[in-house]
C-alpha cells in the first residue's frame, strides 16, 4: 500500500501546531503551580489570622455543618470550636480534626474530602478554622486560565503568521517547481544558485550534474546516430545507382525490383535517423515568417511522386488568404512531410489522403487523414515510440512519429489521433499555438 504524502507546508504547519499547544500545556501547568502556591499562601495566612483571632477574643464553642454535595468558594471557611472532651468521640458528621498540642497547619481527610485546618489549642478547648483543598485547586485552575486567555485570543494570529511564515519561506522550492515545469524538454542549461536559498545548493548542484550528464549522454547518442547515418548514405547511394543499371539489362527482374525497394527503404530510414538526430543537435529554434499553405503544398509536392505510384488522390483543402507563422520551418516541414509520408504508404491502391487546415477558437489545426486502415485506439500513446510499428505491418522503419513528436514538443504543439469520420483511416489533428501566428 503507497504511503500517503504530506506537503513540506502542511507537514511544518502541523509541528508547530502540536508544538503551540505542547506550549501551551506547560504554560497551564507552570501557571497552575505558581497561582496555587501564591492562592495557599494567602489563603493559609487568612485561616492562621481567623483562628488567633477568635482564640484571642474568648470563643464560644460552635460546630459548623459541612454539605459534600455543595459547591464552596475561597471565601468560605469552616469555624468549629469543641471541648476537648467532646473531641475524643472524633464523630463522623463532623470535620473537626483530632485534638492537638500546639498550635500550626494540619491537613485531614473526612468525608472523603482533603482539609486544610488551622488549629490553636487553649486551655479547655480548641480552635480550628478550616477549609476544603478542592476550594484551591478550583481557584488555581480558575485564576491559570484566565491568565492564559490573552495567549488563546492571539494565538490564532500567531497561527496564521506562522502560516504565511511558512508559505514564504518555501516560496523558493514553487519558484524552483515553476521553472522546471516551464522548461522546454531540451533546456538542459544548468540553473543559476543564486536565485536560490543556500538550503538548496546541494539539490541544484546535483541537477545540474545531471542535466551535464543527459546533455552529454544525448550528444554521444546524436553523434552516433548521424556518423552511422552519414556512413551509410554514401554506400546505399552507390549500391541504389548500381541496381538501377542491373534493372536496365534486367527489366523484367522481381528479384530487382524487391531489392531496389528495399534499397529505397533504407535510404528513407538513413534520412530520418539524420532528421532525428539533427532535432536533438541544437537547442534553439530558427525562427522565420513562412505561409502555412505554401509549406504544405512544397511537402505534397515533393511527395507526389510516392502517391502516383499508388494511384493515390492526394487533396490539400486551405483558404486563399495566406496563414502566416513565425516558427521554426524546418521542424513544421519534418512534421508533415512525416504525417503525410505515413497517409500516403498506409493508404490503399487508388486510396485518398487529404489536408485541411482549419481555424477553430484562434488556434490553428491542420488534419491530415487517409482512407487507409487506421488504427486501434491502444496504440494511440505507442505509435510515437521510437521503431514502434502498427499491424505488425513490414512498412516504414518506425521513426517517422518519433519525428514528429519530437519537433512538435519543440514548438509547443500537439497531436492527436482519431478515426476520420470521411475517410474511414487514420486522422491526425496538429494543434498550433496562437502565439506562432502572425
Amino acid at each position: 500500500m503507497p504511503q500517503k504524502k504530506i506537503s513540506i507546508r502542511k507537514r511544518a504547519f502541523l509541528m508547530s501546531f502540536i508544538i503551540s499547544i505542547v506550549v501551551f500545556i506547560f504554560m497551564f501547568i507552570a501557571a497552575y503551580k505558581i497561582v496555587y502556591h501564591e492562592t495557599e499562601e494567602i489563603l493559609d495566612q487568612r485561616l492562621k489570622s481567623m483562628a488567633e483571632w477568635l482564640a484571642d477574643h474568648n470563643p464560644v464553642l460552635t460546630s459548623s455543618e459541612f454539605l459534600p454535595n455543595a459547591t464552596y468558594n475561597e471565601e468560605d471557611v469552616f469555624v468549629d470550636i469543641h471541648l476537648y472532651t467532646a473531641l475524643s468521640h472524633d464523630p463522623l458528621s463532623e470535620i473537626v480534626h483530632l485534638k492537638q498540642d500546639r498550635a500550626g497547619y494540619y491537613c485531614y481527610k473526612k468525608q472523603n474530602k482533603k482539609f486544610i485546618a488551622y488549629i490553636v489549642p487553649l486551655q479547655d478547648r480548641q480552635v480550628q478554622v478550616s477549609q476544603p483543598l478542592a476550594v484551591r485547586e478550583v481557584l488555581a485552575f480558575e485564576l491559570a486560565g484566565t491568565m492564559l486567555i490573552p495567549y488563546l485570543v492571539i494565538l490564532p494570529i500567531i497561527f496564521l503568521l506562522l502560516y504565511m511564515g511558512i508559505y514564504r519561506a518555501l516560496k523558493p522550492l514553487q519558484h524552483l517547481q515553476q521553472e522546471f515545469s516551464q522548461r522546454q524538454y531540451h533546456d538542459l542549461t544548468p540553473l543559476s544558485i543564486d536565485e536560490y536559498p543556500i538550503e538548496l545548493n546541494s539539490i541544484i548542484d546535483e541537477v545540474n550534474a545531471l542535466f551535464t550528464r543527459i546533455e552529454k549522454a544525448q550528444q554521444e547518442q546524436n553523434d552516433f546516430v548521424s556518423h552511422a547515418a552519414h556512413e551509410l548514405r554514401s554506400p546505399l547511394t552507390a549500391l541504389n545507382l548500381q541496381v538501377s543499371v542491373l534493372q536496365k539489362e534486367h527489366q523484367d527482374s522481381r528479384t530487382i525490383v524487391q531489392l531496389k525497394h528495399g534499397i529505397r527503404r533504407l535510404q528513407h530510414m538513413v534520412q530520418q535517423m539524420l532528421d532525428l538526430a539533427r532535432q536533438g543537435e541544437t537547442q534553439l529554434l530558427n525562427a522565420e515568417v513562412f505561409s502555412i499553405q505554401q509549406l504544405l503544398t512544397e511537402v505534397v509536392q515533393e511527395l507526389y511522386p510516392l502517391a502516383d505510384q499508388k494511384h493515390i488522390d492526394i487533396a490539400l483543402v486551405a483558404s486563399d488568404q495566406a496563414i502566416n507563422l513565425l516558427a521554426d520551418r524546418h521542424s513544421f516541414y519534418l512534421v508533415f512531410r512525416n504525417l503525410i509520408d505515413n497517409a500516403i504508404k498506409y493508404s490503399p491502391n487508388a486510396g485518398t489522403v487529404e489536408i485541411s487546415v482549419y481555424w477553430t477558437n484562434q488556434n490553428l489545426e491542420i488534419w491530415v487523414e487517409d482512407s487507409g486502415g487506421g488504427i486501434d485506439e491502444s496504440e494511440y500513446d505507442q505509435i510515437i515510440q521510437k521503431f514502434y510499428r502498427i499491424h505488425n505491418v513490414d512498412i516504414g522503419s518506425g521513426l517517422g512519429l518519433a519525428i514528429v513528436q519530437k519537433s512538435l514538443l519543440r514548438l509547443n504543439a500537439d497531436i492527436k489521433f482519431s478515426r476520420s469520420q470521411k475517410l474511414q483511416g487514420l486522422l491526425v489533428i496538429v494543434k498550433l499555438p496562437a502565439n506562432v501566428m502572425v
